[in-house]
């Protein structure tokens, strides 16, 4: 039994995180996110798919490029979600933040090891290796 979740975000944080997402990320960045979503919001309960599929279709209508439906509904692959992560995102703090619990509470109800999940999974090992990468960066120009 899946737990009745207490936060939820207004449509108006949604409606901005998904201009963000479609005007501060590279387009195909955008195209994976809103596949990302559209995927979790299929398989999520329906207080959260209506939200997650908010900002997809946000994402799909400011987008430069166009993007189809059907393109929406398109799995994400694990070289397109780890690449996304690599590269980073772009986003400010607030809406950065505001996927990241968005994301968490989904990846909770659902289960980490869930289908709809594993993208968001390979993004954040894509961050965690681009993050590993400028560390050592870093401790190497400083020493």
């Amino acid at each position: 039994m899946i737990e009745q979740t207490t936060w939820m975000p207004s449509y108006e944080e949604l409606m901005g995180l998904g201009w963000e997402m479609s005007v501060a990320m590279p387009n195909n960045q955008s195209e994976i996110w809103a596949r990302i979503l559209c995927n979790l919001a299929l398989s999520c309960p329906a207080e959260w798919a209506v939200r997650i599929m908010w900002i997809s279709e946000t994402i799909r209508l400011q987008s430069l490029v166009r993007l189809d439906v059907e393109r929406l509904r398109v799995p994400v692959s694990q070289a397109e979600a780890f690449s996304a992560g690599y590269t980073g995102s772009g986003l400010g703090i607030e809406s950065t933040t505001l996927l990241a619990c968005i994301l968490y509470e989904i990846e909770r109800e659902l289960g980490s090891d869930h289908a709809a999940v594993l993208p968001v999974r390979w993004y954040r090992q894509g961050l965690r290796n681009r993050a590993q990468i400028v560390s050592r960066e870093v401790k190497e120009w400083n020493s």
